[in-house]
């Protein structure tokens, strides 16, 4: 029983893990976006 407890919350753990490499992601892309977009903004000049 306790085993299965265990079991549980390694599961949630890991959900929760992959959740927040999946916004660490996305945040990672927007900056990449930024980026690309103020050197394309200061290229212009």
């Amino acid at each position: 029983k306790a085993l299965a407890l265990v079991y549980q919350q390694n599961k949630e753990q890991i959900r929760l893990d992959r959740e927040a490499l999946n916004v660490l992601k996305q945040l990672r892309d927007v900056e990449v976006k930024k980026t690309r977009e103020l050197e394309r903004l200061l290229s212009k000049r």
